[in-house]
């Protein structure tokens, strides 16, 4: 009797750290607060993106000046650089210099979707697919970022395929760029879709493995909340390109 009390009490010991499970609800609301911060930070983040592209949208004239000039070239490579120093940083920026970088980031992705913004405001049939196609990448997003929280089987393997995945789609886009193929380009956008959706469910598991590992602060909530984002709006991208048949 006392042997089976013994291992009874042990493996609750293992599992939720404590007899009587406080350990683990405690540890479930703080992953829980952490992730609700990360996804609140995305959603300002998509927020400020939405409203560059739309406020850019409404002045053409400016949008093509903006692609037509040197200006191309630092709205495109600013992002990236920031992206790449957030990272390298991360463990020495304050949340508030991170924080700024991050709206930095999401403002310049808004300047790149400017010419959705355009063609929103002159074509109200594409603007109406516009936003069909929002509301079927959150449902997306949603649904794919629930199992990578929720599910208990470790996405490692599939995370490391999709890596592999997206990059053969930066060659295939750059390739498609000579090649200006119409169904090259669809099928790459059906794959990326498909590559996107996997990433939300692996990064979504890797930022809840990232708090339990080491606990989560606002630093890290912003690089968690631009892992997201980034998912999310290629999923929009992609998405958009196959349901309204432009590029």
């Amino acid at each position: 009797m006392y042997e089976q009390e013994h291992t009874s009490e042990s493996r609750n010991r293992r599992f939720v750290g404590h007899p009587d499970g406080r350990a683990s609800v405690d540890r479930s609301a703080g992953v829980g607060a952490f992730m609700g911060t990360v996804y609140a930070w995305m959603a300002a983040g998509l927020g400020v993106t939405a409203a560059v592209a739309m406020w850019l949208g409404s002045m053409p004239d400016v949008v093509t000046q903006l692609f037509t000039s040197w200006l191309v070239w630092p709205i495109f490579g600013v992002p990236f650089l920031l992206i790449l120093f957030l990272g390298a940083a991360l463990k020495k920026t304050s949340p508030l210099l991170g924080g700024t970088i991050y709206f930095v980031i999401t403002a310049c992705i808004g300047v790149w979707l400017s010419s959705i913004g355009v063609l929103a405001f002159e074509d109200p049939a594409f603007a109406a697919v516009v936003g069909q196609t929002m509301l079927i990448t959150v449902g997306m997003f949603a649904g794919m970022s629930i199992t990578g929280w929720i599910t208990r089987k470790d996405l490692s393997g599939m995370g490391n395929f999709m890596m592999a995945a997206l990059w053969g789609l930066i060659f295939a886009g750059a390739a498609n760029m000579f090649i200006q193929s119409v169904e090259f380009d669809f099928w790459t956008s059906v794959i990326a879709i498909v590559v996107f959706a996997g990433l939300t469910a692996w990064d979504t598991q890797a930022i809840k493995k990232i708090y339990y590992s080491g606990g989560g602060g606002h630093s890290l909530a912003i690089m968690g909340a631009l892992t997201l984002y980034l998912d999310f709006v290629n999923l929009f991208i992609h998405l958009l390109r196959i349901m309204s048949n432009k590029d």
